[in-house]
């Protein structure tokens, strides 16, 4: 695929059933963002380290975004989409302060709500955790 400038970097979205086979390189495709509410701190942030996860129908990103020139993030933010290609972004951060890199994974889920755990990497060497809640009309009614 082809990428319009200026980009820092890509994320692609390939797919696998067994997470150790992906589809082609050929047939990624290019993930996007509904908003990029980093670029509101600094225009040269990018997204840096993502981890991915799937439940329910929802895909969630977990973006390390920084100044990607320096090798480095700043900021965790997490991102949602129904179809692993568009992705709306929360605007406030995960963390926002000397992180480095993370990951969320879902604790439980029902009808309404989805439950998270979140492992947050910070660039000193500590670890944090924290626990969150998402409804899924939130998250539907920020998709529409």
């Amino acid at each position: 695929p082809t990428y319009p400038s200026p980009i820092i970097t890509n994320i692609l979205q390939r797919s696998s059933t067994n997470g150790l086979d992906f589809t082609p390189y050929r047939n990624s495709k290019q993930v996007k963002f509904i908003n990029k509410p980093w670029l509101e701190l600094n225009k040269n942030y990018s997204t840096w380290h993502l981890q991915a996860a799937y439940i329910d129908g929802y895909y969630f990103l977990c973006l390390a975004i920084g100044n990607v020139d320096r090798y480095s993030s700043d900021l965790n933010y997490l991102a949602y989409s129904k179809d692993g290609i568009h992705f709306r972004v929360f605007e406030t951060p995960l963390a926002s302060s000397n992180v480095y890199r993370s990951a969320v994974f879902v604790k439980s889920s029902s009808t309404n709500d989805i439950e998270f755990g979140a492992v947050i990497g910070y660039k000193s060497g500590a670890f944090g955790y924290r626990e969150f809640k998402l409804t899924k009309k939130v998250l539907e009614d920020g998709l529409k």
